[in-house]
């Protein structure tokens, strides 16, 4: 679902950049290498509630807009 996502969003004209697991998103946070306009999360990212990370992500990313996303 992941890298259909990706692919999807990508062929319509944007850059992708995907996490495969709530750690690697953090780091990511924590040192950004790219501008994000959209962050695009499943509601559970490997066992792990998504949701905990929505103040961390507004706190370093404050005009982001965020898409929680539930199988």
């Amino acid at each position: 679902l992941l890298n259909h996502l990706a692919r999807t969003v990508a062929g319509e004209g944007f850059s992708t950049f995907t996490c495969a697991s709530f750690a690697e998103l953090e780091n990511i946070l924590k040192n950004p290498v790219k501008r994000f306009d959209v962050v695009v999360l499943d509601r559970l990212l490997h066992g792990r509630d998504s949701a905990e990370l929505l103040t961390r992500i507004k706190e370093l990313l404050p005009e982001i807009k965020i898409m929680i996303l539930s199988a």
